[in-house]
């Protein structure tokens, strides 16, 4: 176990506690992802595995297990922050909004960077299948609700020249 939890190794896990989950589905898939449970004896190794494949699940942004003592037992929280999903996508191209995604992005889907540098390389492709040659492609969010962000994508010439696209 981490520094400081050496009052808590090898007791017994009166329960684990999930905290964070938005919907029944990502609630289900940590409960499976966590292998630590109640009756058995806190494992140092467990909760490293069980925090790695939390870690592996991309519903998930941020994740945290604590263990915290109980008279002889210990209580463990798994704590994990989703990752929010986009309510609602606006693309600036030459001064003009548009709010049709660009793929792999969608309404309701969930904001990961791997989704974010693939549609950068699909505005890059689209931009030069249009002969509007290289571009940058920038992202800022802010928040939309509750799990929810407003995704500004903003396609300019690679030049920094202004805003590019027809």
């Amino acid at each position: 176990m981490p520094a400081g939890t050496d009052d808590v190794a090898g007791r017994r896990i009166a329960s684990v506690c999930l905290v964070g989950a938005k919907d029944e589905a990502t609630y289900r898939k940590i409960e499976a992802a966590v292998l630590s449970r109640a009756g058995e004896r806190l494992d140092a190794k467990r909760v490293r595995d069980d925090v790695g494949r939390l870690a592996g699940l991309e519903e998930l942004e941020d994740v945290a297990i604590t263990a915290e003592r109980r008279g002889e037992d210990v209580l463990v929280v798994v704590a994990v922050t989703e990752v929010p999903r986009i309510a609602a996508v606006v693309v600036e191209r030459r001064g003009r909004s548009s709010c049709e995604p660009p793929s792999p992005l969608a309404v309701c889907g969930r904001v990961s960077a791997a989704d974010l540098s693939r549609a950068r390389v699909a505005l890059r492709s689209e931009a030069a299948s249009r002969g509007d040659g290289a571009v940058d492609v920038a992202y800022s969010t802010k928040p939309a609700g509750e799990g929810l962000v407003s995704l500004r994508v903003e396609v300019t010439a690679a030049s920094g020249e202004g805003i590019v696209g027809r």
